[in-house]
């Protein structure tokens, strides 16, 4: 009978779980992308298998891999995962009071969301008194172009970055979604000059938002906060006079 000697680093089962775990600590720990070369020296494996785990982490998203450089990184999964731990983000310690007093006086939803690629991804929540309204769940995510939010961090980017982000095709997800490039601009650059942004029916049928950005104190955005509802209570003047207030409540962190 002949017998197939394994190669000693191939793992299986619990093993390759651990291994493939520690690869992704030593990404997410590394302060700039990091190389399979460096990764598989650092953990003991071959090319082959520290390559074939992480194929499996940049499958999921847990990681990512330059397609020029061909250096990892962390993937945006592994800030999703990270960012929906409460301990770890002091926004949502800063951003609470302001989302419960917003949502007792709109009487609607009021969300903290932050950018994860290209989506807004809501990370607290604070909802209102309405017995009939929007029902938003943490960790849930929206394109950024059809939200009041994602239009908050559009506005900032860099006009580069902005011109690289409208190549990208975009869903008409309502008949109201603002699809065509020159018309999201003039919207991004109105919300700059009123520091807030709004979302009217864009997302959903009947659901409206309004948005403002909190920054630290070098001016990087480090997400939004925003009230949103049914359009029948919300509208544009409505959403306007929630706009100006929550630019005042952010204003004063």
């Amino acid at each position: 009978m002949t017998i197939t000697r394994k190669n000693r680093d191939t793992p299986s089962g619990t093993q390759a779980v651990v291994r493939a775990l520690k690869l992704l600590k030593t990404i997410n720990r590394s302060a700039d992308p990091i190389s399979l070369d460096e990764l598989a020296s650092v953990h003991g494996l071959s090319k082959s298998t520290a390559y074939r785990m992480l194929s499996a982490l940049t499958t999921e998203r847990m990681a990512k891999q330059d397609p020029e450089t061909r250096l990892f990184s962390p993937g945006p999964e592994s800030f999703a995962a990270g960012v929906q731990s409460v301990a770890q983000f002091d926004i949502r310690s800063v951003a609470r009071p302001i989302l419960t007093k917003m949502s007792a006086l709109a009487g609607e939803t009021a969300t903290l969301e932050i950018r994860i690629e290209n989506e807004m991804l809501i990370l607290d929540e604070v909802h209102g008194n309405s017995l009939v309204g929007a029902r938003p769940e943490i960790g849930t995510r929206w394109p950024m172009y059809a939200t009041s939010s994602g239009k908050a961090v559009l506005a900032s980017l860099p006009d580069s970055e902005l011109h690289t982000y409208l190549a990208l095709p975009r869903e008409r997800l309502t008949e109201k979604t603002v699809v065509d490039d020159q018309k999201l601009r003039r919207q991004l650059k109105k919300g700059l000059i009123d520091r807030f942004w709004l979302s009217i029916e864009e997302l959903q049928p009947a659901f409206s938002a309004v948005s403002t950005v909190i920054s630290d104190h070098n001016g990087v955005i480090l997400g939004t906060v925003s009230i949103g509802g049914l359009a029948n209570r919300l509208s544009r003047n409505r959403l306007s006079e929630l706009g100006v207030l929550l630019v005042a409540e952010v204003h004063r962190l």
